[in-house]
């Protein structure tokens, strides 16, 4: 169960750093800022250690 708690934190942490990187952006800003979608997908990449 502690594993499994550590596991769904950490997806929640990595969710909130993502959703950082795109608030306040637009569609078309988003599409442009290459470093932003860079960011973004790190974070969705984020090796999971179960």
């Amino acid at each position: 169960m502690q594993r499994d708690d550590t596991y769904l934190v950490d997806i929640l942490e990595s969710a909130k750093i993502a959703l950082d990187y795109v608030l306040g952006k637009t569609w078309d800003q988003f599409y442009e800022d290459l470093q932003c979608q860079d960011a973004r997908d790190d974070q969705y990449e984020k090796p999971c250690y179960p």
